[in-house]
């Protein structure tokens, strides 16, 4: 047993039976956390069931020991209408106490399929730390009345709160809900030649042509390692991944960075590399970074959102300003350098992910919710 890890018996009878509910289970941090505290509840003496309003995605098929998992098909009118309505019918026959939506697009769809079941209380958490509250007119209006539904109301981070809190209005409170990743085994060891890794959505707010730009720099300065760029574009954002790709090319960095698209087995990647790297212009709390803590890596970051507080104000990684080219490059040769620095890093990174950041703590916080939203 890891440390952080819950003793309660797993035949234990489940005192309730709580629900995360998402757009879809096809990536990206908020689908992780979902899936993440649904397995973490069951050893809290609940029940878990994961629901996807579109699609449930590749991380559902990941093994979830004891995750009941339901997709709904929603997606245009008719079909989300469809889905609100099975959406209705398992809570019922499920006997779901409480929902806990992830994401402000599913929002509408779940507080209109639950209107009149008074005794199933929704839980609602803002991931976006970029958008909150937006839309103008009609759609403004029906999300604030959507959050007005809810029992308990989170941001993923306190910027993300607090921005909601004073786009909401109407004097409700905003708390504050941390993201957690499972505890797993440290990485394997130093590589070879140290290996920097970054993974995110290829999106302009995640800024990974700073990070292709730094590590020309450090390569023309006789360094030698390798950076790995994990993750792939949406649709719309296409364009920035053809740009990075072009401007590895243009700097002679194909025999340095690698471009693996999206990968499932994050642990597998985390696990065999060295140095974690963040170039956000913004985040809330970053999955993967909590993730490159949990196994142990040296993390250099941009001082967005709540990454101060993950990294003890530094005290557990490198903070740099966003945008800050000379920063990143100062910091990551420190790090590229001297192993006794990584080391260090990591092993501080890796003790306050166990005690702040694993999924027992998640789910700890997600219980103590849970029993104000009972009561509200």
């Amino acid at each position: 047993m890891f440390p952080g890890e819950s003793t309660v018996p797993p035949n234990a009878a489940p005192t309730i039976t709580v629900a995360q509910v998402i757009g879809s289970f096809d990536g990206g941090g908020a689908q992780r956390a979902a899936l993440n505290l649904a397995e973490a509840l069951r050893a809290h003496g609940c029940r878990s069931i994961a629901i996807a309003l579109r699609s449930l995605g590749g991380f559902a098929n990941e093994e979830r020991t004891g995750i009941v998992t339901r997709s709904l098909g929603a997606g245009g009118f008719f079909a989300s209408a469809r889905a609100a309505w099975r959406l209705r019918r398992l809570v019922r026959t499920e006997k779901i106490n409480i929902v806990h939506v992830h994401g402000s697009s599913s929002l509408l769809l779940v507080t209109a399929a639950l209107l009149g079941l008074s005794r199933v209380k929704v839980a609602f958490t803002w991931h976006d730390s970029g958008s909150v509250l937006g839309g103008r007119g009609l759609k403004r209006w029906a999300s604030r009345r959507s959050l007005d539904r809810c029992a308990a109301v989170f941001g993923s981070s306190s910027i993300v709160a607090s921005k909601l809190e004073s786009a909401w209005g109407g004097g409700r409170s905003v708390g504050v809900f941390y993201n957690g990743v499972p505890v797993t085994p440290e990485r394997s060891g130093d590589s070879p030649v140290p290996v920097l890794l970054w993974m995110a959505r290829f999106v302009p707010d995640k800024d990974p042509e700073l990070l292709v730009r730094a590590a020309a720099a450090l390569r023309d300065e006789g360094l030698a390692f390798r950076l790995i760029l994990a993750g792939a574009p949406l649709p719309r954002h296409q364009w920035l991944y053809d740009r990075v790709v072009a401007l590895i090319h243009e700097l002679r960095l194909t025999d340095v960075v690698l471009l693996p698209g999206w990968i499932k087995d994050t642990r597998t990647l985390v696990a065999t590399s060295d140095v974690g790297v963040q170039t956000s212009h913004t985040e809330g709390l970053s999955m993967s970074l909590l993730e490159q803590m949990m196994a142990g890596l040296a993390v250099v970051a941009t001082d967005v959102g709540e990454t101060g507080y993950a990294l003890d104000q530094g005290r557990c990684g490198v903070l740099i300003s966003p945008r800050d080219l000379g920063g990143l490059v100062d910091a990551l040769r420190t790090v590229i350098r001297d192993k006794d620095v990584r080391a260090e890093l990591g092993k501080s990174a890796r003790e306050r992910a166990i005690r702040e950041f694993s999924l027992d703590a998640m789910a700890v916080q997600a219980m103590r919710a849970y029993a104000v939203a009972g009561r509200a």
